[in-house]
């Protein structure tokens, strides 16, 4: 890690000398992404160090993207819950880039995705949606299947490679930490687009997570 990011902080420097912003820009996203994934911060983090990654994750894209991506959060629950809940590392951040590269990536206009973050009495409910394809019945169901019964088998077909993996996991790390009436479950319409809900319990720091 120190000699990617001593790097990458030599690639910005050049970058700044040469007075090029964009790469400098660039550069300074991508060490900060790598920095919060390597970091050694546990199993899991606050809320809102988690939508600081995926905003970095959407800064890189939109360097390919432009702005054929529209990204925003909404929360509903209160900036204090950001800071006093706690969810898995790494639960976002696979989900975006699902909706990315599954959604809004095949659109010839502008895409979007969205973060609706609610509390509901107990629980935390994080829903990530876009405007992207979406999923055909069959596919869909394939999907939640796979996330239910923890199974990692996929395609060997190119397009659908990969797919729901990282769901799978990320389902059996929640489950793993809260137990099995918490996790994630998708709802897709062909052509309309794709909606991925996380459910947690409201965890908190002073609970000792």
């Amino acid at each position: 890690p120190h000699f990617l990011y001593n790097t990458l902080e030599n690639i910005r420097g050049r970058a700044i000398i040469d007075d090029n912003p964009l790469i400098a820009e660039m550069t300074e996203a991508l060490a900060r992404f790598f920095r919060y994934n390597i970091s050694k911060d546990g199993d899991v983090v606050k809320p809102a160090q988690e939508i600081g990654n995926i905003e970095t994750h959407i800064q890189i894209q939109k360097y390919r993207f432009q702005d054929r991506i529209m990204f925003q959060i909404c929360n509903h629950a209160g900036d204090e819950m950001l800071e006093r809940c706690r969810i898995p590392k790494m639960t976002l951040q696979p989900i975006v880039e699902n909706a990315i590269f599954y959604g809004v990536e095949s659109k010839t206009e502008r895409g979007h995705i969205d973060v609706h973050i609610n509390l509901i009495g107990q629980n935390v409910s994080i829903i990530v949606s876009d405007d992207g394809q979406g999923m055909k019945k069959e596919k869909l169901e394939e999907l939640n299947y796979k996330i239910k019964s923890g199974s990692e088998e996929h395609r060997t077909d190119e397009k659908h490679k990969g797919t729901g993996i990282a769901m799978v996991n990320i389902n059996k790390r929640i489950q793993l930490l809260y137990g099995l009436e918490y996790g994630l479950k998708v709802s897709s319409v062909w052509n309309v687009g794709t909606e991925v809900e996380i459910l947690l319990p409201f965890v908190q720091e002073e609970e000792g997570v």
